[in-house]
């Protein structure tokens, strides 16, 4: 036994380390995480786009061109009777051409809207000539107060179903009104019980035995009605179409043929112009890829909105508006964080480039993209117009929750 008072010298197991200094540095932000939509890339790149063939009309074919826009312009209104005359108009529209003539266009419907008095009697026996004049005037929002488009339909079903019409002659007067039924405004609710109707006939004359150019009509009109197309697309295919009709126009024929060439050499040069531009924004770059490239789509959109020569800077403007306002709908839709997007919101709802410094880079590079050309397509305007536009500018590039 140990004596009272004294104490086991055995070693202790307890072993004492050296105190360390905590350490005060932050640990590395953790990246937000980001989602992915996983977009393909576009099938358009700048290097396909540069290489398109640009096939513009030579001297003799803009000197012929030209010769031939001021023979058609002599044409107008110069057929026999009002079928020709309307038929002629109405060749002119859907070949594409219309928008060289518009002041003897509305000159010819103007007079005889102007006479629809003593043309009545004439028009009521023809409901083909009546509907196509209808349709005529409905596309160009001009007056129709002298023809409805019930009157039409119920002049149809009282009479004009008991005639003994050509089938040629009955098959265009049922794509006429087919047609003119998509023209329908507020308060005529009889066009879609129509439209059914009237696409079983359609149907019915399709099972008979139609000449190829009568099948192919009704084809594309059920397909999709002349009111819902894309003009030059249905132009294209109306070229082919008026080329197999009898009363086809040698020289319309080929004007259509120069013009519509002539007008697809304007489109390739500016979306090459285009797609320089968006090249060198640097909105293809890696750090940008989880956004959609949609700059070809976007330009084919504006042409079908606007694809006369005159609105290039309409189609140039819009296209790049839009190919910005997609980037910014995929960083609030997918990837950018809740942190980032109110940063990026208050830059430009203050319109504040110096904003950028604290925003990550791949919203730099947005940024500066957008401020860059809002402002550049707003100084343009206000030299040429001597218009402000800037604030509408900005306004329409506003988030929505901004």
């Amino acid at each position: 036994m140990e004596p009272k008072g004294q104490h086991n010298s055995k070693p202790s197991d307890l072993s004492y380390k050296p105190l360390k200094y905590l350490s005060i540095e932050r640990p590395p932000p953790s990246l937000p995480t980001r989602r992915t939509a996983n977009y393909p890339p576009s099938l358009w790149d700048d290097f396909y786009i540069q290489s398109l063939q640009n096939n513009s009309l030579d001297e003799a074919q803009v000197d012929l061109w030209e010769k031939l826009k001021e023979e058609i312009k002599q044409l107008i209104g110069k057929q026999e009777n009002m079928k020709g005359q309307l038929e002629f108009i109405d060749a002119l529209s859907q070949l594409g051409v219309s928008y060289h003539f518009q002041g003897e266009i509305k000159n010819v419907l103007g007079f005889i809207t102007s006479s629809y008095d003593s043309l009545k009697d004439k028009l009521s026996n023809n409901l083909y000539v009546t509907t196509l004049l209808f349709r005529l005037l409905r596309e160009r929002d001009l007056e129709t107060s002298h023809l409805s488009l019930g009157d039409l339909l119920q002049s149809f079903k009282s009479g004009y179903e008991s005639s003994e019409l050509a089938i040629k002659e009955d098959v265009k007067c049922i794509l006429g009104l087919y047609e003119a039924c998509f023209l329908a405004v507020g308060g005529e609710n009889e066009a879609d019980e129509a439209i059914e109707n009237l696409t079983e006939r359609l149907l019915k004359f399709r099972e008979k035995q139609l000449s190829a150019s009568l099948c192919e009509q009704i084809d594309h009109a059920l397909e999709l009605p002349l009111h819902w197309r894309i003009p030059r697309l249905h132009t294209k295919w109306f070229i082919d179409a008026y080329e197999k009709q009898d009363n086809m126009n040698p020289k319309l024929l080929q004007f259509a043929k120069l013009d519509f060439n002539l007008l697809q050499s304007i489109y390739k040069k500016e979306l090459k112009e285009i797609s320089r531009w968006w090249k060198n924004l640097g909105l293809t770059s890696f750090e940008i890829s989880f956004a959609r490239d949609r700059l070809v789509e976007l330009y084919l959109w504006v042409v079908a909105c606007s694809y006369e020569p005159q609105f290039w800077r309409c189609r140039m403007n819009i296209t790049k508006c839009g190919t910005l306002l997609t980037i910014i709908d995929d960083v609030y839709d997918v990837y950018g964080s809740l942190d980032e997007l109110q940063l990026f919101t208050a830059a430009i709802i203050e319109w504040n480039i110096n904003a950028i410094h604290h925003l990550p880079n791949y919203m730099k590079i947005i940024l500066r993209a957008l401020f860059n050309t809002i402002n550049d397509v707003a100084n343009t305007v206000l030299i040429e117009k001597g218009l402000e536009i800037l604030p509408r500018l900005k306004k329409g590039m506003l988030p929505p929750m901004a």
